[in-house]
């Protein structure tokens, strides 16, 4: 018997093409109201936990961490969190900006937050880090991080950023160490362009900071035993006070610093030091010594034959000390087989003191030896290295070059030709301030010596404000019963609604412009391919802080609520600086 078929209708194609867009449209709203599936160039859902003694999520960070996504938000309430916090997938953890900093403490040994390489990509802000462990730093990066507005304290190190991948540390960084062995930050280890960044370092038995590499600092004040050891990398806008040398540079490329104040308090100090082997660019820099026979400048010879001195390449900089402005280390059969290669300092529109008569540099001209005229060149808790008069020589005697810094140490513009030294001449000295002490003693967590914030850095607030980690509690909710104001306060919590999340890197206005899709009014030649267009149904406007900003969103508006359907929440920022590039995030309103 032969088997039959029945003849398909001739409208069956279409018809299976029918149910299959019924079927993908079937999957889409599932997958939505599943919250599994994002709309294009729109961030996902990120989960919001909370931290504190009892009423939240959970009562330790460590079980907030281990029972959350990747890209989750952890809100720790202030309080004391004894234990470590090792984060283990990519997460944003935070205090209320408004309170006080959480404190996260151990003693046992490893870091009190350690980020593990898999954690690449987290956030962490407005906590205090304590660690009594004698092996570890309070902070441990081992995965990229971006770390700011911390208090970080430590009997060994601060901070040790050690990752493959950059992390930032700062701004808004305050870091203690009690160490006599340790560095309070150690920066690009792991190779990567860590980036230090408005920071203030007290360690009065320890070096301040060690970077290596292609890690950078800038905009920071660090108060040390030794200031800074360096081993390459760049220092922007910094002021560098060591009870002994103030910059010590031992090997590894070039290291640069431009537009920054180095000093040395130390009897036979170097306020900006190149060991042998080492190279060393100075640009805009003041590098003043003030103790008993000391050294503004200083290059040691090669420790054995076949090798190379200590190099420094100094333009527009002020080197100053009790024996010698800059000197280089002549060449010395001392422990050689043969001579050894000096070490030799170059100099070009430059102004050096030379009390011992002999300043064993090479030069490229256009120097000068003449007083300063700073408003008070004497290193200590009071120094202030502002040029102080407008017959000051230093006043357009630099010259331009392609290494120079964009601004000087106050972020001031540089004109062309540059004044020698840290600072521009603007004027007047203001009012004199408190500034932290040289050598590490004591010191303020917001100024710099001599100018210069060291929590924002001098350029806070003048490039316009980026939004970041843009995230919702929920993108599938159903409506609550309170109003979401257009202006102002938001209620703290709803149980229905959803709570935005984002990120911001300086303090700023962010508007929020909520559009749904609806059926154009009017056909033009851009609609007539689409006829839905976009509708805006509320405008919210905020003021929002530096670092993580929650606002609740019920979603109803002036007591209406919104229809079901879905959603787009477009954030901008506006700030001095301009207006943020902007930022979507969709989301879904359904029945109760």
């Amino acid at each position: 018997m032969t088997a039959t078929t029945n003849p398909k209708p001739a409208h069956s194609r279409a018809h299976a093409a029918e149910v299959a867009m019924i079927v993908r449209r079937g999957l889409v709203t599932v997958l939505l109201a599943a919250g599994l599936m994002v709309m294009p160039g729109v961030a996902r859902a990120s989960a919001l936990t909370t931290v504190c003694a009892s009423g939240c999520n959970f009562t330790s960070i460590q079980t907030a961490v281990n029972n959350s996504n990747p890209d989750d938000f952890i809100e720790v309430m202030p309080g004391t969190y004894p234990g470590q916090a090792v984060v283990t997938v990519p997460l944003h953890i935070f205090a209320p900006p408004s309170g006080p900093r959480p404190v996260i403490t151990t003693s046992q040994s490893g870091s009190a937050v350690q980020i593990q390489p898999a954690a690449a990509g987290s956030t962490i802000s407005h906590l205090d880090i304590r660690s009594t462990s004698m092996d570890n730093a309070a902070l441990r990066a081992d995965g990229a991080v971006k770390a700011t507005d911390l208090v970080l304290t430590s009997t060994a190190g601060c901070a040790f950023l050690a990752g493959s991948a950059p992390s930032q540390l700062g701004p808004g960084v305050t870091a203690t160490s009690s160490s006599s062995d340790f560095p309070c930050i150690i920066a690009g280890t792991g190779g990567a362009p860590d980036a230090v960044t408005g920071v203030t370092v007290n360690a009065s038995s320890t070096r301040g900071v060690a970077i290596d590499g292609a890690a950078s600092l800038t905009d920071s004040t660090v108060n040390a035993n030794e200031a800074v050891v360096a081993i390459g990398g760049t220092v922007r806008r910094t002021t560098l006070n060591g009870a002994g040398d103030g910059l010590r540079v031992v090997a590894g490329p070039a290291t640069r610093v431009s537009d920054s104040v180095v000093t040395s308090s130390l009897d036979g100090g170097i306020a900006v030091l190149a060991w042998p082997g080492a190279a060393l660019e100075l640009r805009n820099v003041t590098a003043v010594a003030s103790g008993s026979g000391s050294t503004g400048l200083g290059a040691l010879s090669a420790a054995g034959p076949g090798g190379t001195g200590g190099q420094i390449d100094a333009r527009n900089v002020i080197a100053r000390g009790t024996a010698n402005g800059a000197s280089g280390e002549p060449g010395t059969p001392s422990g050689c087989a043969g001579p050894c290669a000096p070490g030799t300092v170059s100099l070009g529109y430059s102004n050096v003191n030379d009390p011992g008569g002999v300043i064993d540099t090479t030069t490229v001209g256009h120097n000068q030896s003449a007083d300063p005229l700073l408003v008070n060149p004497v290193v200590g808790a009071a120094q202030d290295f502002h040029i102080a008069s407008p017959n000051s020589p230093l006043i357009g005697a630099g010259t331009a070059d392609a290494s120079d810094g964009p601004s000087d140490r106050d972020g001031v513009p540089h004109p062309d030709p540059p004044a020698i030294g840290a600072y521009e001449y603007t004027g007047p000295p203001a009012a004199p301030s408190g500034t932290p002490a040289a050598g590490g003693a004591g010191g303020s967590a917001t100024t710099a010596p001599g100018g210069g914030s060291a929590t924002t850095g001098p350029t806070s607030g003048r490039h316009k404000p980026i939004i970041s980690q843009l995230a919702a509690s929920h993108t599938v909710f159903a409506v609550a019963s309170t109003s979401t104001p257009l202006r102002g306060r938001t209620a703290a919590h709803s149980k229905r609604g959803t709570t935005f999340l984002f990120g911001l890197d300086q303090p700023a206005m962010v508007t929020i412009v909520i559009t749904t899709s609806a059926r154009c009014r009017r056909t033009t030649p851009r609609t007539a391919r689409n006829r839905r267009c976009a509708r805006t149904v509320a405008r919210l406007t905020r003021s929002g802080h530096a670092g993580f900003n929650k606002l609740p969103f019920s979603g109803r508006i002036r007591g209406r609520p919104l229809k079901r359907g879905d959603y787009r929440a477009v954030f901008a920022a506006t700030s001095a600086g301009g207006t943020s590039d902007p930022k979507t995030l969709g989301f879904r309103i359904v029945r109760r």
